[in-house]
């Protein structure tokens, strides 16, 4: 993962506080965030095919939190698909497992996740959190199939 991107150093030199990954660039032993949770819950609610790696990887997993924009994500994607109803009902389960704010030092360091690997906003902001976090990122977006550590779960 890139240590140092061209905004990081910006902020650095004009005194805002910005971090880096030297901790991430190590595999984890264990997983401490099921990272995009955007598709697990579709995946359970529609009994996908990926359904039994996603329970494998819940029931090993300590969730050190959930980013505000995955519960965006997973609440209009619960509303379109199911209903609004069970979109409440995933919301209130989301957050029993705590809420990661978005943080000015977060969106700067998704913006040089973003140019380095070529990710959409959102992408880049989960994966700006876990790195926060310590976090091993855990997906089923193949978005983020090139990038080192991350777990790209797959039919």
């Amino acid at each position: 993962m890139p240590h140092h991107g061209p905004l990081t150093s910006l902020c650095e030199a004009h005194g805002v506080s910005a971090f880096t990954t030297n901790q991430a660039s190590e595999p984890k032993a264990s997983y401490g965030m099921v990272g995009v949770l955007a598709d697990f819950p579709i995946e359970w609610l529609t009994r996908g095919k990926r359904l039994t790696s996603c329970q494998r990887y819940m029931d090993k997993s300590h969730i050190v939190g959930v980013p505000s924009l995955v519960v965006f994500e997973v609440c209009r994607k619960v509303t379109t698909r199911v209903s609004e109803d069970e979109s409440l009902r995933v919301a209130a389960w989301l957050r029993t497992f705590g809420n990661l704010n978005l943080s000015d030092e977060v969106a700067l360091h998704a913006v040089d996740l973003s140019i380095a690997y070529k990710l959409g906003m959102a992408d880049s902001l989960v994966l700006a959190h876990a790195i926060r976090e310590n976090a091993q990122l855990v997906t089923l977006d193949n978005d983020f199939s090139t990038i080192k550590d991350v777990v790209v779960i797959r039919a």
